[in-house]
């Protein structure tokens, strides 16, 4: 039995199922090198009013290819309503998404679309080379999860940047304080926990 990610769940399944003896490989990937991760402290109903900040900074000096991850599908369908009344052109990716989703993906690839807006749908197995930012609108519910999402920037040794949104709610601040190690700039009220 094989599984890319493998959770307690998963586990279970296999004590139930497997009746011999079984070897656990964990392979544990490393953010990638030139990965910078950056965390702001932004309560809930600020989040919206931050986002636009970050794009205007973004793309006052570069172009840039923005993935904006949000934990449902609601969330990201509000996302893309709100950012083309503002003016952003922006295109949806996630399970209930009507159309061909090769299409949305070589729109995206291609540069037509600066930005997407996805679930986690798009965090693992989709490959776009050349993300610039990857943006946590949302933080991930797991570390895995967080791995994935931030993984679509910073590849075949590029440079990238993940932004995360992070408050009180965030379940998984532990974890991300672990994960960042000194490598990336934490809030002071992340810090403070």
């Amino acid at each position: 039995m094989f599984s890319a990610t493998y959770n307690k769940k998963v586990d279970g399944l296999v004590e139930k199922f497997l009746k011999i003896d079984h070897v656990k490989l964990t392979i544990t990937r490393a953010l990638p090198a030139k990965l910078s991760q950056k965390f702001y402290w932004v309560e809930e109903n600020d989040k919206y009013g931050k986002l636009l900040g970050v794009l205007n900074k973004l793309f006052k000096i570069e172009t840039s290819k923005i993935i904006i991850f949000a934990n449902n599908k609601s969330t990201c369908n509000n996302l893309k309503t709100q950012l083309e009344n503002d003016n952003y052109n922006c295109l949806l990716f996630h399970a209930d998404v009507s159309g061909s989703r090769d299409h949305i993906l070589d729109d995206f690839k291609s540069g037509k679309i600066q930005i997407l807006i996805a679930s986690d749908a798009l965090a693992r197995g989709i490959d776009v080379e050349d993300v610039t930012h990857v943006i946590n609108y949302d933080t991930p519910e797991a570390q895995q999860n967080y791995r994935h999402r931030v993984g679509r920037t910073a590849r075949m040794g590029r440079k990238g940047t993940s932004i995360t949104f992070v408050n009180d709610l965030t379940k998984i601040i532990v974890d991300l304080y672990d994960l960042v190690d000194g490598q990336g700039d934490l809030p002071q009220e992340m810090i403070a926990l």
